[in-house]
């Protein structure tokens, strides 16, 4: 196999997004997972407001949402992990209450979510923009592999334009796929 070939088991690409401590509690209506209902494309918990209620009373903090000044220290985190790891970031889209990235690694994607989240930890402690110990996510989050261009470009284009208002995103223009959206009118 040649060095520039990826791995058949290794994914085009990932769609990673996770979600700031307290925003997707067992039951909510928004979806959820457990540690036993959690596999790519099954269903999630079923909607149960019960469930949700005793999940917010577990809550050890309270919930985290990310303001203008937050969102710009994680966005610039998440661009710095991305570089040192040598992993390529095609689009990347900070939210007041969570994170959607499309990146090119051949880790697996748990472990790429777990190295955004403690740069972006690391870089909102040195700011000192929260108490120390604060909880800024969840657990896990929710990872789509994306095996054909196509995937990358319908990823890309639901990072950037199905989130609502625009927020603090990162755009790699040189990125091939990034480019083609771009000629094609849809970026």
């Amino acid at each position: 196999m040649k060095r520039h070939t990826r791995p058949r088991n290794i994914p085009l690409a990932y769609l990673i997004t996770f979600c700031t401590y307290g925003h997707r509690l067992p039951g909510s209506a928004a979806g959820s997972v457990n540690r036993f209902l959690n596999e790519y494309g099954t269903p999630g918990l079923p909607v149960s407001l019960e469930l949700e209620e005793q999940s917010r009373r577990r809550m050890k903090q309270s919930a985290y949402e990310m303001d203008r000044v937050r969102r710009d220290h994680v966005r610039v985190a998440i661009i710095e992990a991305c570089r040192f790891r040598g992993w390529e970031l095609l689009v990347l889209h900070v939210r007041p209450t969570h994170v959607h990235s499309v990146v090119q690694s051949d880790c697996h994607p748990d472990f790429v979510s777990e190295k955004m989240k403690d740069r972006s930890s690391r870089r909102l402690n040195e700011a000192r923009l929260d108490f120390p110990g604060r909880r800024r996510w969840e657990r896990h989050g929710s990872t789509d592999y994306l095996w054909k261009p196509e995937s990358i470009c319908n990823a890309i284009e639901y990072v950037i334009h199905r989130q609502g208002g625009t927020m603090n995103v990162f755009v790699n223009w040189n990125h091939p796929a990034v480019k083609l959206m771009k000629l094609l009118g849809k970026l």
